[in-house]
């Protein structure tokens, strides 16, 4: 097991477009419904599995049909649900989600057995033995504001165990009480709302400096379709958004810490891991649900950092950014020159090496050589995105 998630567990229903509830008995008639894996911990958990990272989740979730549900769909993507405790007599926490057609989210939620899960439902040896535990949730999982669970969490980071945390809600009676996690944590994902929230900040950039000086190696605040601000010892560094159309944003913060945490187990920098997480909440908002556009998932991460990629993940997410966003709208000679930047062997001496490169490589539609890779280059950039955001991730990582 490379990482644990520990927390919030939801099963989400979700349907789109809904513009209004119907009044009286009506039906409305929508596109899409889906029932999906969520919460900080679940839906966390269920990225990291699709992207490749082995991954196990620990909470709590009822002894009902809605559990056996969450287990089973979480099982089937690969995470180990071993370690998440069924509660006799409460039901599984679950939302009932509304999708407007911008993407926005409004929820009808029950909280269920998420607000039961305390330490002793916990295996410590779970988290002493993890590479890296991702705490999904603390503000709504009142049972782990312990002080042994506190102790445990500073003993696994004595033994090297990397300890980040994400929040669930937006509720200012709750961030007091996620506050004290903090001096025992590594890295911190919070929304721009809930940085805000927590340290009583006027500004991001305030709220970042605030975080850090609790002690976490960075603080890295998620802020919609404006990016993330990531902030270190060496200062703060603003990654944007990708240009995609949206569909649905539920989701979106789980990925970004899916991404991040990929990245960071794998040896990669902060910044690349943020680069990797944007990437992968891009991915899912271009779908409905908490999962969406992650089907090849595991390419993001190999991909990143490649042969013809090697002059360091930085740069290679950098390029995979730029192919993905506006930068493909000029067409393939401006696809093939952020290509070509990204530098490493098989990609330092222009486009044309660079289509070497991508022949060499034997993707499909790329085998037969420069001809036919430029061809792909300008379908990637071209009507071949028209058919939707969830068609246009595989279509470049392809």
């Amino acid at each position: 097991m490379t990482v644990l998630t520990l927390g919030v567990h939801i099963v989400d229903v979700l349907a789109r477009p809904v513009e209004s509830i119907p009044a009286g008995q009506d039906t409305h008639l929508v596109e899409q419904v889906r029932i999906t894996a969520a919460g900080a911990a679940a839906g966390t958990a269920v990225d990291l599995a699709r992207l490749g990272v082995p991954v196990a989740s620990a909470g709590a979730v009822g002894d009902d049909e809605l559990g056996d549900f969450l287990l089973m769909i979480m099982a089937r993507h690969g995470v180990d649900v071993a370690g998440v405790a069924r509660k006799s007599g409460e039901q599984t926490a679950a939302s009932i989600l509304p999708i407007r057609p911008d993407g926005g989210r409004p929820s009808f939620h029950v909280p269920g057995a998420n607000l039961g899960f305390a330490l002793a439902d916990l295996d410590p040896a779970r988290v002493l033995g993890a590479k890296l535990v991702h705490l999904g949730g603390m503000d709504a999982s009142w049972g782990l504001h312990d002080p042994a669970f506190f102790a445990l969490l500073d003993e696994a980071r004595a033994g090297g165990t990397i300890i980040t945390m994400d929040l669930l809600s937006n509720m200012p009676d709750l961030m007091p009480a996620a506050k004290v996690f903090l001096p025992h944590l590594d890295y911190f994902l919070p929304n721009e709302e809930q940085a805000l929230m927590i340290t009583g900040a006027a500004t991001v950039e305030e709220a970042a400096t605030a975080l850090l000086a609790e002690g976490l190696t960075a603080a890295l605040i998620t802020l919609g379709a404006h990016g993330s601000l990531v902030a270190t010892a060496e200062g703060t560094t603003h990654i944007p958004a990708l240009d995609i159309e949206v569909v649905d944003t539920t989701g979106c913060g789980d990925a970004y810490c899916a991404g991040f945490i990929a990245a960071l187990t794998n040896g990669r920098s902060v910044i690349a891991a943020a680069e990797l997480g944007t990437t992968v909440a891009a991915r899912v908002a271009g779908g409905l649900g908490s999962d969406a556009g992650l089907k090849d998932a595991r390419n993001l991460l190999s991909d990143a950092g490649g042969p013809g990629l090697d002059a360091g993940p930085d740069k290679a997410l950098k390029a995979l950014s730029d192919a993905g966003g506006s930068g493909l709208d000029a067409g393939p000679d401006k696809a093939l020159k952020a290509l070509s930047e990204a530098g490493g062997s098989g990609l330092g001496a222009g486009p044309d090496d660079a289509l070497n490169a991508l022949s060499d490589a034997g993707a499909s539609g790329l085998d037969a050589g420069p001809d036919k890779a430029l061809k792909a280059q300008s379908d990637a950039g071209g009507s071949g995105l028209d058919a939707g955001p969830d068609d246009a991730p595989n279509t470049l990582s392809d």
